[in-house]
Parts: structure tokens; C-alpha cells; sequence
């Protein structure tokens, strides 16, 4: 009889212990019910100060809406393919993090960067993109904003007191592959 207490007791200590591993992982910064590839659309609000509207309206830009694939990795980190008509020249492929805003929360934060280049592959600048994701009930959708700091060459991306050369803000939209 005690020890089959004792194994009752044993089995309910294990399973508070398997909760409660289920819950610190829920709030690993990669939590897996984000991880996957998505599919986001782009569109340019402003551009510095300027609407990008007014900026297309003058010739300046040949639109103000792009695609970007990005894969969040279960482990926290990212990246992002720019299939953007944005830049001047070529931008690569970018690298960063990510994490979730909560416990419960169906928001996501990240920060990616990126190298820029020229139409003739000369390194020109340094992109980095801070962004914030609201996903939907069944975490496959999302909509949220990017501020985009460019950062030319001779400027250190990662010294908070450098200031940006160009500050690109935006609306997104994704889905899950």
C-alpha cells in the first residue's frame, strides 16, 4: 500500500515537473509554434520624412511595396531574404533574432542586418531592421511595423550613438509557408 502511495506520489511529482518544463519552454524566445517560413508583404510608409507616396509621385522610387521571405528558427535566431526593389544596388541575405513578447502574447520582436551593395557589387551600406509582429488566433498570419536604419559604410550599425544616414519605416503583412 505505501508503495504504491509512494509511486502515486512519484508520478504526480513528474508530471508538475513535465508542466512546468511545458511552461518555461512556452517562453523560450523561440518558441516553436512561431518557427517557420513566411511570406511578407511590404509597404513603405516613409522614408526619413517624406511620405513614400510623394517620393513615387516624383520619380524617385519605383514603388513602395516589396516581398521579403524570412524564417524565424526555433532557437531564436533569423534570417531574411530582401526581394525589395528598395535599395539602390543588391542586398543580401540578413541575419538576427527574434523573440516573443510574453508567456501568452501572440506578439513577436526582432532585429535583423543586412549588408547593402551597389549595381556593381561594391559594398555601400549596413541595413538594420528592428521590426514588431502581431500574430492572429491561429499563429500562421501576422501584421506589424519595421523601422529599417541605413547605416553607410564608414559608420558602425551597432553603436547606439551613431545616427542612421536613411530611416525607412513600413507596414507589414505575412503568412506562414
Amino acid at each position: 500500500m505505501k508503495s504504491a502511495l509512494k509511486m502515486t506520489l512519484i508520478a504526480l511529482a513528474l508530471g508538475l515537473a513535465t508542466t512546468s518544463i511545458a511552461s518555461a519552454d512556452d517562453n523560450r524566445p523561440g518558441f516553436p509554434r512561431y518557427a517557420g517560413t513566411y511570406l511578407i508583404d511590404i509597404q513603405v510608409d516613409k522614408i526619413d520624412e517624406f511620405d513614400c507616396q510623394f517620393l513615387l509621385d516624383l520619380g524617385f522610387l519605383k514603388s513602395c511595396s516589396g516581398y521579403q521571405v524570412f524564417t524565424l528558427h526555433a532557437d531564436g535566431t533569423m534570417q531574411a531574404n530582401d526581394t525589395s526593389d528598395f535599395s539602390q544596388g543588391l542586398d543580401g541575405v540578413a541575419q538576427g533574432k527574434w523573440q516573443r513578447g510574453g508567456l501568452r502574447s501572440k506578439t513577436v520582436s526582432g532585429k535583423t542586418i543586412s549588408l547593402g551593395y551597389d549595381f556593381e557589387g561594391d559594398f555601400e551600406d549596413f541595413l538594420v531592421r528592428e521590426f514588431n509582429l502581431e500574430f492572429g488566433p491561429d499563429r500562421t498570419t501576422f501584421t506589424g511595423t519595421s523601422v529599417t536604419s541605413v547605416f553607410v559604410r564608414e559608420k558602425d550599425p551597432l553603436d547606439p550613438a551613431e545616427t542612421p544616414d536613411v530611416v525607412v519605416t513600413a507596414t507589414l503583412s505575412g503568412r506562414k509557408l
